[in-house]
């Protein structure tokens, strides 16, 4: 995943199912610089049960950030009117790669991949 020439991301997990967008980042106990989980068809997210704060950003449908809610603590729930996907980052990724409303993210199949089992490379 990248914003302009930068690489934002390159081990991003999609939620499919209905079990992984719900689990999410749940369990998860460290997130590395560049991994993260997508929601596609998503406006909003919790963190509820989770062991770690998180960067949430908002996109519309082309990709271009909408809102950027930085270190989200575990048990908030946070809402973006307009959005249509979501990408869950380490807290502080957002503000250290200059993530900010209005900017585009393209997507490379080569980063989002679907979860397999806990297998993720958060460390």
């Amino acid at each position: 995943m990248y914003k302009g020439d930068l690489l934002i991301a390159h081990d991003i997990h999609e939620a499919r199912s209905f079990f992984q967008r719900l689990r999410g980042l749940t369990g998860v106990h460290r997130l590395s610089a560049h991994a993260g989980m997508y929601f596609n068809h998503c406006s909003a997210v919790h963190t509820f049960f989770m062991k770690i704060p998180i960067d949430i950003i908002f996109m519309d449908r082309s990709d271009e950030i909408v809102k950027v809610v930085e270190c989200v603590p575990p048990g908030q729930f946070s809402y973006c009117r307009g959005a249509a996907k979501t990408l869950e980052l380490q807290a502080g990724a957002a503000r250290r790669m200059g993530i900010e409303p209005r900017d585009r993210l393209q997507f490379t199949e080569l980063c989002v991949k679907a979860p397999v089992a806990r297998e993720l490379s958060f460390r």
